[in-house]
């Protein structure tokens, strides 16, 4: 089931950009087992929480999965820094 992310998902990594309410990311997490992921949106917790209704359920998901959840312009430091580690793989 879970063969796009080969027999071993224990050494996988994912970063989400750009989630919205992060409904895709709770999707994602049912769907797959993987380790705790990282996922963002570009809004921050604020406008979150009136713009979107299911926004605080999916964000309460994804903490008891050990996701971790970034908002605003954060995930930019954090994916740049990332990348400059070497500890994100970009592919296209």
């Amino acid at each position: 089931m879970d063969q796009e992310f080969g027999e071993d998902n224990s050494n996988s990594r994912v970063l989400i950009v750009g989630d919205g309410d992060f409904s895709f990311s709770v999707a994602f997490a049912k769907r797959y087992s993987l380790p705790p992921f990282t996922t963002s949106t570009i809004e921050d917790h604020t406008s979150m929480k009136i713009k979107y209704p299911d926004y605080e359920g999916n964000s309460d998901f994804l903490h008891s999965k050990g996701i971790l959840l970034i908002h605003h312009k954060l995930w930019q430091r954090v994916l740049t820094t990332k990348l400059l580690l070497g500890t994100c793989r970009c592919e296209l």
